[in-house]
């Protein structure tokens, strides 16, 4: 049997799971499941390369470069039970791993500004980076790899801050539907350089946002006013003033349970900080 678990809220201060919302029944296992998936994988990448090789474009080495990225893939247990390439992972809802990562700069926690090119959520200030753990990582290696890919500086010693389980089916623009099974960790860890040490591409970021911890958390509580903080966009650095709608919070989310709980755990770990 394999259970599918969906979010459900905050104790305390911590995430949990709350209830199970769709079962299905497994006759030959989730293994024998993703074999099948596997073999359907190889044949079509045979499929593909047998059309480059009688296409009349010519590929240029360095050039043109097919990534297939490989996912742990796990049961509602969290036991790992193989691997399966990406698109097969969200096409047919399997769990996965995904790392979320907090860097903290000068005692600023440090927002990346989604591209306002893209179809989800664009423009909206959002955790550092986050990604997909791959497979045989583990969640530091993950945090690391994705802190380097999306802002181009390496954090030293990323430390947990706490775990959850995520479900989300979204209808794409193309009207195909993406399946999210994810079990998620957030990690953060400190960067002692300098913000335009940071490098990104701006078709995924637009710019990083630095706000102080402290102005943070008491401002979470109460976001009625604008809060002050630094932008990056790559050249300059800018000092802005931003309301709480510009921040990616879910449905039944409040900047508090999103981003006062990070920055409290944050400030535990770092000052001693007692709630």
């Amino acid at each position: 049997m394999l259970t599918w678990v969906r979010w459900g809220g905050w104790e305390g201060k911590w995430p949990v799971c709350r209830e199970n919302v769709f079962s299905v029944s497994d006759k030959f296992g989730i293994t024998g499941f993703l074999a099948i998936l596997d073999f359907f994988c190889i044949i079509r990448r045979v499929v593909r390369k047998g059309l480059r090789r009688f296409s009349k474009i010519k590929a240029i080495p360095n050039q043109i470069t097919v990534m297939i990225e490989f996912l742990d893939v796990y049961d509602a247990n969290r036991k790992l039970v193989g691997t399966a390439d990406r698109a097969v992972v969200h096409t047919f809802g399997l769990w996965h791993k995904v790392v979320h990562c907090w860097v903290v700069w000068n005692d600023k926690l440090v927002f990346q500004r989604r591209s306002h090119l893209l179809d989800n959520n664009p423009g909206k200030l959002y955790t550092t980076a986050s990604g997909h753990v791959s497979a045989g990582e583990n969640f530091e290696q993950a945090f690391k790899r994705e802190v380097r890919q999306e802002i181009g500086v390496v954090p030293q010693n990323p430390m947990p801050l706490y775990d959850f389980v995520f479900v989300q089916d979204i209808k794409k623009t193309d009207g195909s539907l993406f399946v999210d099974r994810v079990f998620a960790s957030f990690f953060w860890a400190k960067y002692d350089g300098n913000l335009s040490d940071f490098v990104f591409s701006n078709d995924e970021i637009d710019s990083l946002v630095a706000i102080d911890l402290e102005t943070l958390l008491k401002w979470s509580h109460n976001p009625a006013d604008k809060i002050e903080g630094q932008e990056w966009d790559g050249k300059k650095l800018t000092d802005v003033k931003l309301v709480a709608n510009e921040f990616l919070v879910n449905s039944g989310e409040t900047v508090y349970s999103r981003y006062g709980k990070v920055v409290e755990m944050i400030k535990e770990q770092i000052l001693g900080y007692r709630h």
